[in-house]
C-alpha cells in the first residue's frame, strides 16, 4: 500500500508517539497486585544520569576488592563489568536495606555480553547478591554453551554454575536477566532469561546457608568476556525489577515535548486526525502522570484506574491517527532508536523555521 509523505509536524507526533509508548509500556506491564513493593535500589548505569567514568563513588558504589584496579566504568551506553584479560580487578557493590527473615530479594538488569568469536567464553559470574563480608548469593555467570556464544549459569555460592540456562545465547544481544534469594526455609536462588511474569521459565539452586544480604555486587575476573549492564533494579518483588517504572524526570522530558508539539500545531497547523491524535497523547501522557503520583502514595486503586485510562487513550490514538501515526509507533523495533532521533531532528529544524 503506498502512503502519502507525513508533513514535518506529522513526523514529529510520530517520533514522540514512540517516546510516548516506551514509557508508557513500563506501567501497563506492572503487576499490580506487587506495584507497591518495595525498590531497594534503582538505576539506569549509563551517562547521564551518572558521571562517566568510574562507578565506584557514585550513587552509594563502594569498592569491596580491587579498589582502583581496571575501575569498573559507566559509559553513555552503560556500565562495562571488563573481565577480558588477566590480574586483579575491581569488584563494587552498593548498599541496600538487608534482608530479613521470610523475604526473598529480587535483581534485574538487562545486559548484553561479548566475547570473543569462534572461542568459548571463560566461565566466570560477574553479578550477585553480597553481605556486609565475603558471602556471595545468586551468583550470575557467563559459561559456554555448545553451538551457541555462551549461556547464564546460577550458583548459591560456588565458583562454578550448579545449573544452566537451557537455551544458547548470542554475544551483543541484550537481554533481561533477573535473580532472585529467598531467606526462608528454602534459601532458594533463581534466575530467568527475558521473563513475563514469576512464573515464566527459570533455573534454581539451594543455598546451604543462609545469607544476611545486605549489597548488590558486580564483579570483574580473569576471564575472556564483558558484560554491559543496565537499567538496573533491586527489589522486594518480581514485579519491581522486571520491568521497573520511568523515573519522574522521564515524564518530564515527555511533557516538554508535548510542549513543543503544542506550538508546533499552532504555527503549523495539523489536519484533523493529526490533531485528533495529538490531543490524546497528551492526554495519555497526563494519565501517565496521574498514575505515577498515585503510585508513589501508595493509592493502587486510583494507580489502576489511571494506568487503565491510559491504555484505552493510547488505543484511540493510534485508531485516529491516520496516517500520521505509522504502524511502527508500537513499539518501535529495537535498533531504530537513531533513525526516530534523526528524524526527529528533521521535524524539530523544520519547525522552526
Amino acid at each position: 500500500m503506498t502512503m502519502l509523505q507525513p508533513t514535518p509536524a506529522a513526523r514529529f507526533v510520530r517520533c514522540l508517539a514512540i517516546v510516548v509508548m516506551a514509557a508508557g509500556s513500563s506501567f501497563l506491564s506492572l503487576d499490580m497486585n506487587n506495584a507497591s513493593a518495595a525498590t531497594l535500589y534503582s538505576s539506569p548505569m549509563t551517562s547521564p544520569p551518572l558521571a562517566a567514568g568510574n562507578l565506584v563513588g557514585q550513587d552509594g558504589w563502594t569498592a569491596h576488592s580491587g579498589a582502583g584496579v581496571i575501575p569498573i566504568q559507566v559509559t553513555s551506553s552503560g556500565t562495562l563489568v571488563d573481565s577480558n584479560g588477566g590480574g586483579t580487578r575491581e569488584d563494587a557493590n552498593v548498599a541496600i536495606t538487608p534482608i530479613t527473615t521470610g523475604q526473598t530479594y529480587y535483581f534485574g538488569f538487562d545486559v548484553s555480553v561479548n566475547g570473543p568469536t569462534g572461542v568459548d567464553p571463560t566461565t566466570v559470574y560477574f553479578a550477585h547478591f553480597k553481605d556486609t563480608a565475603n558471602d556471595f548469593t545468586t551468583r550470575t555467570f557467563v559459561t559456554p554453551f555448545a553451538g551457541s556464544d555462551f549461556t547464564f549459569g546460577l550458583s548459591p555460592s560456588g565458583s562454578a554454575p550448579n545449573v544452566t540456562w537451557a537455551t544458547g545465547l548470542s554475544y551483543g544481544q541484550t537481554y533481561r536477566v533477573v535473580g532472585s534469594y529467598a531467606n526462608d526455609t528454602t534459601l532458594e536462588t533463581r534466575l530467568w532469561v527475558d521473563p513475563v511474569t514469576e512464573l515464566s521459565t527459570s533455573i534454581a539452586a539451594t543455598d546451604s546457608a543462609a545469607a544476611a544480604v545486605s549489597s548488590f555486587a558486580l564483579r570483574q575476573a580473569t576471564a575472556n568476556n564483558t558484560q554491559l549492564i543496565t537499567n538496573l533494579a533491586v527489589g522486594t518483588s518480581f514485579a519491581d525489577v522486571v520491568n521497573p517504572v520511568p523515573e519522574p524526570s522521564t515524564l518530564g522530558i515527555l511533557a516538554a515535548g508535548f510542549g513543543l508539539l503544542a506550538a508546533a500545531r499552532r504555527r503549523h497547523g495539523l489536519d484533523a486526525d493529526e490533531s485528533d491524535a495529538l490531543v490524546l497523547l497528551e492526554r495519555a501522557l497526563e494519565a501517565f502522570d496521574r498514575a505515577d503520583t498515585f503510585l508513589r502514595a501508595g493509592d493502587l486503586a486510583g494507580y489502576e484506574r489511571e494506568v487503565l485510562s491510559a491504555r484505552r487513550l493510547l488505543e484511540r490514538a493510534f485508531e485516529a491517527s491516520g496516517g500520521a501515526l505509522v504502524p511502527d509507533v508500537a513499539p518501535a523495533p529495537e535498533g531504530d532508536g537513531q533513525g526516530a532521533a534523526a528524524e526527529a531532528e528533521t521535524a524539530r529544524t523544520a519547525l522552526r523555521r
